[in-house]
């Protein structure tokens, strides 16, 4: 899958993320490049996002499929901390 960065002047989330010979829908727009450079990286080692904007994004830009087959880190739970 091939991603294209694009900055767009004059628009609060100036900066563009879209997939290549994709859909209309399949494009997101960052408020910083840094963010936009985190979703692709993201996409490219197949990891789910813990951000909710960065998981917004990448549903739109992956297919349902693609998106259900990312790696889910498993949540760390501390046993000895007893119940809370």
């Amino acid at each position: 899958m091939v991603l294209e960065i694009r900055y767009l002047k004059n628009l609060e989330r100036p900066w563009l993320i879209k997939r290549v010979d994709g859909e209309y829908s399949q494009h997101s727009h960052m408020r910083k490049k840094k963010d936009v450079e985190e979703v692709k990286h993201l996409i490219e080692i197949r990891k789910y996002p813990n951000n909710k904007d960065q998981r917004i994004a990448m549903q739109r830009l992956l297919r349902d499929d693609e998106f259900r087959n990312l790696n889910k880190k498993q949540k760390y739970i501390n046993i000895n901390k007893g119940s809370r």
